[in-house]
């Protein structure tokens, strides 16, 4: 469930925000993203920076969502996320993660 009632929360707020999209469009190049990459989101609500510190792939009936996604960001993250393996469809439920933490101004 996304959102607080899932435990996400909104971008810039103390916890972990989530941003998900296809991995044909928005995404399709997220496998180019490493450690030490940053990431810039702007919004009505304020400009952030966050830091890419761990990219991997979840697989799903193998890895614990809570254990390897969830709960591996900081105070201050967002996870982005999109199926994998990129550009094919995909009916594994696998994810292409990348787990970021805001920077420090």
């Amino acid at each position: 469930m996304d959102g607080p009632e899932g435990g996400w929360q909104m971008i810039g707020e103390r916890g972990r925000g989530m941003i998900s999209a296809h991995n044909d469009k928005a995404f399709r190049r997220l496998d180019e993203m490493g450690a030490g990459d940053k990431v810039f989101i702007s919004m009505e609500r304020g400009d952030f920076v966050f830091l890419a510190m761990e990219v991997f792939v979840y697989r799903h009936g193998v890895d614990d969502w809570k254990d390897t996604v969830y709960e591996n960001t900081g105070e201050y993250g967002i996870v982005l996320t999109t199926c994998y393996p990129l550009n094919k469809r995909n009916t594994t439920g696998d994810r292409l993660v990348v787990r970021c933490e805001m920077m420090k101004e």
